[in-house]
């Protein structure tokens, strides 16, 4: 279906302009729930993983126009794991925090942002959009 969305056709492409507003709906359903210390830094960061996420040029309209339609006060920003980037990095992070083993750790260096959304400037109402790829 991605095939036949990025060579025109109209079904799939509105397909995916939906799915692209649900994955932005899902988000915007759980801000209320976003515990405060995860947006003190002024964003909060979501790690998308799945096939789903292969197909973003194709979800991306869609997600902004839903996005717009909420007033996030913060910038959000969309996360991909490295591909060099094991899950057992996460499973050792756990294990030296079980045994309070200070390892230091740059998460940074784990993952890429392949979009920002900067929500709505409140000095002018415009929404800003950086879009990484």
């Amino acid at each position: 279906m991605s095939l036949a969305a990025t060579t025109g056709d109209e079904l799939c492409q509105r397909i995916f302009s939906e799915a692209g507003r649900q994955l932005a709906k899902m988000i915007a359903a759980l801000m209320p729930r976003v515990d405060k210390t995860l947006i003190e830094t002024g964003h909060l960061s979501i790690i998308c993983v799945g096939s789903v996420w292969l197909s973003w040029e194709l979800l991306q309209s869609g997600f902004i126009k839903e996005l717009n339609e909420h007033k996030f006060p913060f910038e959000l920003r969309l996360l991909k794991l490295k591909a060099d980037v094991s899950m057992a990095i996460g499973a050792y992070y756990m294990a030296a925090d079980s045994i309070n083993f200070p390892m230091p750790r740059d998460y940074s260096k784990n993952y890429e942002v392949f979009f920002n959304y900067v929500g709505h400037d409140l000095t002018n109402g415009q929404a800003i959009l950086n879009g990484n790829h």
